[in-house]
């Protein structure tokens, strides 16, 4: 019915000229409509709103009311009840259908002076009611008042409007930044400065068996004790052994400050991700690429392998270049090159271990050569169960050294370690300074060593082990020596076996 009653408005209101225009921009003048067919009552309704600032429309009838309204919805509209066509109390009805219509203030006039009309009035929507005659000078002031409220309503509605369509788009982007932060491939928790757990992410209640409602609250140390420590110590990133449910899981972490926005810390963001496999990984290459049996023996037969297998090597390089294999010759090839370079790196270790070492001497930080060799055993302990103690100093200790031959040694300390320990055992490692040298212990829970081969453990071919070449300990002791240090090894008792590696230094730190 409204909108029957729009259209035959809008089809009536094509006859005349439009009787409300929009109000101009920049102007502050409130815009009245004034509805009555007594064309002396609307000149009189005119004089009174003019005198209290409005600007002034007037229609005939309420199509004409109604075509107006549609270009434009007045502050104020005076509303006879009683026209031809429509009456006012329809007219007011479909006014207030319209959207934008609650900051309209609605005056009606009428002669009828009924408690029933009074009510039909408000009903269909009325701000106010007026009983004919009218005192115009008062109706001007009335309407003045009246519209004030109206502007204030519309004010409010604006305001609404606008926190409505603040709070959605607040909601829009929570749910698009969840929704990242939810598949994200990696851990992300949330903490206050008290490391009390905030907020977490799936990737983080997947990998610790645990849901929303059981970890918010929990203080970080509870669910992850190492990262924990490692940010109440102030790291920004590291990498970490974490036991997780008993198990062990190696994660590489970074560690944001969250602030609010006068630069105040609030807590902090620490993003994670699961780098087991990866380390593990790097760790079997390694092993890969390292070799266990060298010595002064092994050296002569290597000296004889040298020639034919660089003419052999050469064979192969000309033959690769030279005739055209198929695919699958092709692969014995790459298998039969791949595996003469691995021969050949054979040779070179054991040339290593028995003549004077060369080393590729940089200024390194013994404390991340040491943090390296940890990590590169982690699988290998992890096979054990070993917990792997570093007492790792607060400084970091810089000296002259070749890192990878240092690195050489460490590794082969902590895996001769891991073999003398039985499943469950455990390894320190600690680190101290003094104005000139540095010493770096290493002690296991194993039986430690016979007393009677003490004395001969770094001697060439030595081994009291089923497997192995005996020549892990004797390079390691060459390269403490080139480095004009010394490795030694002696017996605690209760403890195991204890290696200690002293290196000198120039008494710099970074």
């Amino acid at each position: 019915a409204m909108r029957r009653l729009a259209e035959t408005a809008r089809d009536k209101g094509k006859e005349t000229s439009p009787l409300l225009s929009e109000k101009l921009p920049g102007s502050s003048r409130q815009r009245a409509l004034i509805v009555d067919d007594i064309p002396s009552i609307r000149l009189l309704a005119r004089e009174a709103l003019e005198q209290e600032g409005f600007s002034v429309e007037e229609a005939e009838d309420g199509y004409q009311a109604i075509a107006a309204i549609a270009q434009a919805m007045p502050d104020l509209i005076l509303l006879d009840v009683i026209m031809p066509g429509i009456d006012g109390f329809e007219v007011c009805r479909h006014i207030h259908s319209l959207d934008g219509a609650q900051a309209c203030t609605v005056i009606m006039m009428t002669g009828l002076d009924d408690y029933e009309s009074i009510q039909k009035a408000y009903d269909a929507g009325a701000t106010d009611f007026i009983v004919k005659p009218i005192n115009w000078q008062v109706l001007g002031y009335r309407a003045k008042y009246i519209a004030r409220t109206g502007q204030v309503i519309a004010e409010r509605i604006r305001t609404e409007r606008t926190l409505v369509q603040a709070f959605k788009a607040v909601e829009e982007r929570q749910v698009f930044v969840e929704s990242i932060i939810s598949n994200l491939q990696s851990g992300i928790i949330v903490t206050d400065l008290a490391l009390l757990i905030k907020m977490t992410n799936p990737y983080v209640q997947d990998l610790c068996q645990t849901t929303p409602d059981k970890i918010v609250g929990m203080p970080l140390k509870n669910l992850c004790p190492e990262l924990a420590a490692q940010i109440a110590a102030g790291s920004n990133a590291n990498e970490i052994v974490e036991n997780i449910h008993g198990s062990e899981f190696i994660l590489g972490f970074t560690r944001i400050d969250l602030k609010d926005a006068d630069k105040n810390t609030l807590g902090h963001i620490i993003t994670f991700r699961d780098l087991t496999e990866i380390v593990k990984i790097r760790q079997e290459m390694r092993q890969k690429e390292r070799l266990s049996a060298m010595g002064e023996v092994v050296a002569g037969v290597a000296h004889e392998m040298r020639n034919p297998l660089f003419g052999m090597t050469s064979v192969i390089q000309i033959l690769d270049m030279e005739l055209a294999l198929s695919p699958a010759h092709r692969q014995l090839m790459d298998s039969f090159m791949k595996e003469a370079k691995r021969l050949n790196n054979i040779v070179q270790n054991l040339l290593d271990g028995s003549k004077e070492l060369r080393l590729q001497k940089r200024s390194i930080n013994i404390c991340k050569v040491i943090d390296d060799s940890v990590k590169a055993c982690q699988a290998a302990l992890q096979e054990k169960t070993i917990a792997l103690s570093w007492d790792r100093p607060a400084w970091e200790q810089l000296l002259l050294a070749d890192a990878d031959r240092l690195e050489q040694v460490f590794i082969n300390l902590i895996q001769n370690a891991i073999e003398a320990c039985d499943c469950g055992g455990a390894i320190e490692l600690a680190l101290e300074a003094d104005a000139k040298s540095i010493s770096v212990q290493l002690t296991d829970s194993g039986k430690g060593i016979p007393e009677k081969v003490l004395p001969n453990i770094f001697d060439v071919f030595f081994t009291t082990k089923r497997s192995g070449t005996g020549m892990g300990l004797s390079i390691s002791k060459n390269i403490a020596e080139a480095h004009g240090g010394t490795l030694t090894a002696e017996n605690i008792a209760g403890r195991g076996a204890k290696f200690t590696l002293t290196l000198p230094h120039d008494g710099a730190r970074p």
